[in-house]
């Protein structure tokens, strides 16, 4: 999974997704992995994965895109 929190000072809505990015990792342990885009490197990762509003998660299998997930759905 990767995890797009965009402006992280705008809203608390990042730090939301993060906890439940956080449960899911912990819950599915060895089968879910997750990582934080850098801020520097959000720009050009979103245009890749058509992410269009953060916090976004996107799920991988591999170089498959299984879902994007944004804000708290």
């Amino acid at each position: 999974a990767l995890f797009f929190a965009g402006e992280r000072d705008r809203s608390g809505e990042s730090a939301d997704v993060a906890v439940v990015l956080r449960e899911l990792v912990r819950c599915h342990a060895g089968r879910l992995r997750a990582a934080t885009m850098a801020p520097a490197d959000e720009k050009k990762l979103k245009l890749l994965f058509g992410v269009s509003t953060t916090p976004t998660i996107v799920f991988l299998r591999g170089r498959t895109t299984l879902a994007v997930v944004e804000r708290m759905k």
